[in-house]
């Protein structure tokens, strides 16, 4: 039986609300108009004020931000503020693999919440 790790609470308010369905996705940005990638999901249930329109689309979460802030990688406890998930290859080689970079090459958000879901995400307190 494989153990996998407890989500800590922040993460499954996100895997929550992935599912949801009140999300349309995009990709390449937090938030372009009414779609969000996997990360801009994060930032909009936690966020502590509102979006910064930067053009007719384009929005930021807090002031000069374009990327998951600081504060929200520490409510998610996540190593990397791409949400970051680690394999190891053959000889030891370590592979790392963004949910950013897995939302913009077209995976649902619902396969995105099973990733999170199965305990892949680098945390903060992991020694790689």
């Amino acid at each position: 039986m494989i153990m996998r790790p407890e989500l800590n609470d922040a993460e499954k308010q996100l895997v929550a609300a992935l599912r949801s369905g009140k999300y349309v996705q995009g990709q390449h940005c937090l938030r372009k108009g009414d779609t969000y990638c996997c990360l801009g999901v994060a930032c909009d249930i936690f966020k502590q004020e509102e979006w910064i329109r930067l053009s007719q689309a384009v929005f930021q979460i807090e002031e000069n931000k374009m990327v998951l802030p600081d504060r929200i990688v520490n409510i998610l406890n996540w190593k990397h503020w791409q949400g970051s998930m680690v394999f190891y290859g053959f000889n030891g080689v370590i592979i790392r693999h963004f949910l950013s970079e897995l939302n913009d090459a077209g995976l649902t958000f619902g396969q995105i919440a099973d990733i999170i879901e199965a305990g892949m995400m680098e945390h903060q307190q992991d020694a790689i």
